[in-house]
């Protein structure tokens, strides 16, 4: 025995299954449409936007390309960065030893200074006798008066003019000669003796 269906109710069930089968597509095609103007928002704004970064991309790497003067201009500017920080740093550095340096040398001032008031304090001056006085006054002027006996006696006179020329000018105004003479020996000779003594 075969089982079978009749048309009429064949056509029925259809049209149900066909009913029910348009809801489910029309309410995934409400769904699809619902979503998809978001969606499609989206995606063409990420397009555009990506578009967009990419075109710039090239737009500035032709730039770059055409324009070397650019990319030297933002080198230099790198290279000028580094240098004002390294120069930043020296001349920190040579602050910082400028500073030690004064400070080393107020110290040494403080030293000199301590030990020259030390020494002067340590070692008082002694008062000189009277026979010290007498000689440091008299030191001096007694030194002029042997030079010059020295040099007023005719002896000296007669030495040194035998030392000039024999022209007629310089022997009839030797006495000028040998007085210039004389003070010139006796300036020597009296810095030497006073360097001595």
């Amino acid at each position: 025995m075969t089982k079978s269906t009749p048309i009429a109710k064949l056509k029925s069930s259809e049209k149900e299954t066909k009913t029910t089968d348009d809801q489910l597509v029309n309410e995934i095609l409400q769904e699809i449409e619902d979503t998809e103007p978001l969606n499609t928002q989206e995606s063409f704004k990420n397009i555009d936007d990506k578009q967009e970064s990419q075109e710039l991309d090239s737009i500035q790497e032709n730039f770059q390309q055409q324009n070397p003067i650019v990319e030297e201009k933002n080198e230099l500017s790198a290279c000028y960065d580094r240098l004002d920080l390294i120069g930043q740093d020296m001349a920190q550095a040579l602050y910082e030893e400028q500073v030690q340096k004064t400070e080393l040398l107020k110290q040494i001032k403080e030293q000199k200074e301590i030990i020259s008031n030390s020494n002067s304090k340590d070692t008082p001056k002694e008062p000189k006798t009277f026979m010290e006085m007498v000689i440091d006054y008299v030191k001096h002027p007694l030194i002029v008066g042997i030079i010059c006996l020295l040099f007023s006696t005719s002896y000296s006179t007669d030495i040194l003019s035998n030392f000039l020329p024999n022209k007629e000018f310089i022997m009839n105004n030797s006495g000028i000669f040998i007085g210039f003479i004389k003070m010139l020996l006796s300036s020597v000779l009296f810095f030497g003796i006073n360097q001595v003594v």
